[in-house]
Order: C-alpha cells, then sequence, then structure tokens
C-alpha cells in the first residue's frame, strides 16, 4: 500500500502541480498507541484504528490520498487550501475520542507535514523531511503538528554538533579558566579575579564562549561545563588563598542555574568541604527578564548564601527592571554595564547614571564595580564617582589560570620596583 502512495506522490512532484496551489504531506504517528493495544486488546484497537483511517479520509479531496504505511502510522498527500485551518482540521479529527462498545478511547498523534516547493524533485527528500518534523514532536511531547523548517533543522543540527564537540573538548582538556583581576580603586590593587571560560580548540584556537552558550542551553554539555567551571573555581581559589587570603573568585552563573538543585547540592558540597574558601567565592549572575518570578528567584539565592558564597548582579542597567532587581535580591555587588563605562569621561549622562547607581548602592551596602576600562580618563573618572572597584584591558588583559603564580609573583616584583 506504501509502494502505491510513494509512487502517486512521485507522479505529483514530477508532474510540477506543487507550482499551482499549496500541498503537503504528512507522517502521522498515533502517541502511545501500544499502551492502547495493551490496555483493550487488538480487536477494540483495530477498530480505533480503522476509525481514525476514516476521519482522514473523510476530509481529503479527490486529488488527495492516503497510505497506513504500519498499524498506527500514516502518510497523507493533502491539498491545503488554508494552511492554519486545514492541518487544525486534520489534528481535531484523530484527537476526537472514538466509542468502541463500552469504551470511550482518545487518541492523540505527532504530526510532521513537509509543505511542497517547485524545488522538490525526490518523494525520498519529501517523505523524509516529513518523518524528521514528526520525530521533532515526539521529543517535545507528542500530540502537536510541527512543520518542517529547513533552516531550523539545520540549526538543531549545528547546535547538536557544537554540543558534541563541547562534551569531547571537555574530555580531552580543552577549556581552561582565564582570569581578569578586578582592582580597588582606592589604591588600584587587586582584590580578586573574575574567572572567564575559554575554548581552546588544536586547530582553530581560542574559541569565544558566546558562540556556544545559547547552542548548549539545556543539555548534558551546559551541565558539564558549569562542573567544570566550579570545580575548576575551587581549585583556583586553593591557589588564591595561599597567595593572599583576601583574593575572591567570580563565577557566571545563569538564573536557571542557580534554581538547579543540583547547582545548590554541589555548592552545599564544597561548603563543607570549605568553608573558608567559599567566603570568597563570588557567583555573577546575569541580569535578565527571565526572572519571572522574583519571590521564587529571591528564595533560591537567600539558599545559596547560607554556603557563604557572594552574590554579584552582572551586567546592571541592561536588564527588564534593573531597580526592581537591585532592590528585591539578596545581592552583595553591583557590576555595572560596560555600556555606561564607554566614554565616560565625556559623557554626562553616563556619569550622573553611574553616580546615581553608586549613592543607591551605598545605601543598601552594595558594592560597584564597572566593567571595561580602557583608558586612563575613564579610570579617573570613575574613580572620582566612588565607584569602589574597577576591571578592563587598560588594568590587565585576562591570563590562563595557569599562570596565576607566576602572574602574581610579577605583580609583587613590581609593586617592590
Amino acid at each position: 500500500m506504501f509502494g502505491h502512495f510513494y509512487n502517486q506522490l512521485n507522479a505529483k512532484i514530477t508532474s510540477g502541480v506543487t507550482a499551482e496551489k499549496l500541498f503537503a504531506v504528512c507522517y502521522i504517528d498515533l502517541d502511545h498507541f501500544f499502551e492502547i493495544q495493551q490496555d483493550f486488546g487488538c480487536e477494540v484497537s483495530e477498530i480505533a484504528l480503522r476509525s481514525i483511517h476514516e476521519r482522514v479520509a473523510s476530509i481529503l479531496s479527490p486529488d488527495d490520498f492516503l497510505s497506513q504505511s504500519a498499524s498506527d502510522q500514516f502518510f497523507v498527500f493533502i491539498a491545503l487550501e488554508n494552511l492554519d485551518s486545514n492541518l487544525a482540521q486534520l489534528c481535531e479529527f484523530i484527537s476526537a475520542p472514538i466509542k468502541i462498545s463500552d469504551y470511550l478511547i482518545s487518541i492523540t498523534a505527532s504530526i510532521g507535514v513537509h509543505i511542497l516547493k517547485e524545488q522538490d524533485k525526490s518523494p525520498d527528500h519529501v517523505l523524509r523531511n516529513a518523518i524528521e518534523a514528526c520525530i521533532h514532536v515526539k521529543h517535545e511531547g507528542g500530540n502537536n503538528l510541527h512543520i518542517y523548517d529547513d533552516e531550523a533543522v539545520l540549526l538543531r543540527r549545528k547546535k547538536r554538533e557544537i554540543v558534541d564537540q563541547v562534551i569531547f573538548g571537555l574530555e580531552n582538556h580543552q577549556f581552561e579558566l582565564y582570569l581578569q583581576p578586578k582592582y580597588d580603586l582606592k589604591n588600584l590593587v587587586v582584590i580578586g579575579f573574575e574567572a572567564l571560560i575559554r575554548w581552546i580548540d588544536p586547530e582553530r584556537g581560542i574559541i569565544s564562549p558566546a558562540i556556544l552558550l545559547d547552542a548548549i542551553a539545556g543539555t548534558e554539555a551546559e551541565r558539564l561545563i558549569d562542573e567544570f567551571v566550579l570545580e575548576e573555581a575551587l581549585t583556583i581559589l586553593k591557589g588564591l588563598h595561599k597567595l593572599n587570603r583576601t583574593l575572591s573568585l567570580s563565577i557566571n552563573v545563569s538564573p536557571a542555574q542557580l534554581m538547579s538543585p543540583w547547582f545548590a547540592a554541589q555548592v552545599e558540597l564544597y561548603y563543607t568541604k570549605y568553608p573558608i574558601l567559599m567566603e570568597h567565592l563570588r557567583l555573577e549572575i546575569l541580569e535578565s527578564d527571565t526572572f519571572k518570578n522574583l519571590d521564587v528567584f529571591k528564595s533560591h539565592l537567600e539558599n545559596l548564601k547560607q554556603f557563604g558564597v557572594t552574590l554579584s548582579l552582572d551586567d546592571f542597567g541592561t536588564g527588564f527592571a534593573s531597580l526592581t532587581h537591585l532592590l528585591m535580591l539578596p545581592i552583595n555587588e553591583v557590576k555595572i554595564d560596560r555600556s555606561f563605562v564607554t566614554s565616560i569621561d565625556t559623557n554626562e549622562i553616563n556619569q550622573m547614571i553611574v553616580k546615581h547607581v553608586v549613592e543607591l548602592a551605598e545605601k543598601l551596602n552594595i558594592s560597584t564595580v564597572v566593567e571595561g576600562i580602557e583608558n586612563q580618563k575613564e579610570l579617573a573618572t570613575v574613580q572620582n564617582l566612588g565607584v569602589h572597584a574597577a576591571q578592563g584591558y587598560f588594568l590587565t588583559r585576562p591570563f590562563p589560570s595557569s599562570k596565576l603564580k607566576d602572574w602574581w609573583a610579577e605583580q609583587l616584583l613590581n609593586s617592590v620596583l
């Protein structure tokens, strides 16, 4: 039966019918049909399948056609007068309850759709796309419809490649934390560092984390990266503690990471092992409108603070509700976004903004840090505005954490000279 469908589809494609109006090939896979067979038996499930087949067939025009390729899977070629309404009708017809004897059975389906285009030349390509769209629905939990999108599929494949590359890179020690020194602006001494993850690929060199963070979000690779950063941070803190017991280390964390039970458990574990070190660990939270429930988020932060860590609000001033976050969240430090620092020596509005942030932070007993200092004039301006600390390329560029001991020795030597 499927062979006949394949031949019909091939005839439609080669005839160029797709240039005249909108057509689609749908792949329908009934959800959890095996469970229906187990619960109601073969006879009832066969009646249910025939009912589904008849419902789908009832909405087809004379030029449309249908094939039941397996017990609970169907291929449909259908003309679409209206894309949304036709496909919505298909979903409704399948999901409507079926009355069989004393049973009322509800069946849902995962439906993958390929909209035929003039450039489509191969039935295999069209069918494969419809199946791939259906698989996407299955991965999302089923009971839905998805239209195949070439660009979206390519993007998913690219993201999958990045995830695999990141996992391989971690397994082969290609990741390292770089350190960006943070200076006290009163006397320009180093008071801590920010840890920045870098991917050192043997062929491509140093790769910016910006190209991988979105791709690995919500994947195993993201969790492995989080584990790596936290473990490396503790190793670096041990080294800092030997050099100078007042130095702090900041790591960047996302709101989702902070609300993860795994992350809280890891922080608690490290606090149990290294309570003194954890007092010097700062968690930098990227300010974001993803703080959807501030009360819940606040409770997670308060839970983390009991393990000694310091909380810092990163990129302050760029988020959805900066002032609300500053007032409500139990943070210790605010990092003023670099967009307010660029040319601050000549930009009076930026000066005013930074000044007011500093004054408000001081009233709330919150320290302030500026990022992105790139010249002497910017440094002098933020000093005059009362900012507590700063970091930026003008002060020191990030360097590999493996060079920390040598870098610190050089700083001490320069201070003596």
